[in-house]
């Protein structure tokens, strides 16, 4: 494997590993109401229902972030504040090893 695509591979694995530890993130339900798009009352009455884990007690209810429902039509922002809906961490990547190169960075050859 050449020098470039182990470094590729590397940092792919490092998003991929904050990206998982973002994810089992545990929030308040106002964090929670931020992410989701729903409003408190709303999550509190799913996690009631059980159709929402509680990660946090039964008068303080916190919720993981994979548990999160996402109201459809809602932003959600990704790791590092990418939006889901933004570049994949490949482009990211070689954007960056692209550019840390110097070869299509935008510069005339």
């Amino acid at each position: 494997m050449a020098p470039l695509e182990r470094v590729c591979d590397e940092v792919l694995a490092d998003l991929g590993a904050l990206q998982n530890e973002f994810e089992r993130d545990v929030l308040t339900l106002g964090g929670a109401a931020a992410e989701s798009g729903y409003s408190t009352d709303h999550l509190r009455r799913l996690i009631r229902d059980g159709k929402v884990p509680n990660a946090g007690r039964r008068h303080a209810p916190l919720v993981r972030r994979c548990d999160l429902p996402i109201k459809p039509g809602h932003l959600r922002s990704g790791v590092l504040g990418i939006n889901n809906a933004g570049p994949s961490r490949e482009q990211i990547v070689r954007a960056v090893v692209t550019s840390a190169l110097g070869v299509n960075d935008g510069e005339d050859t």
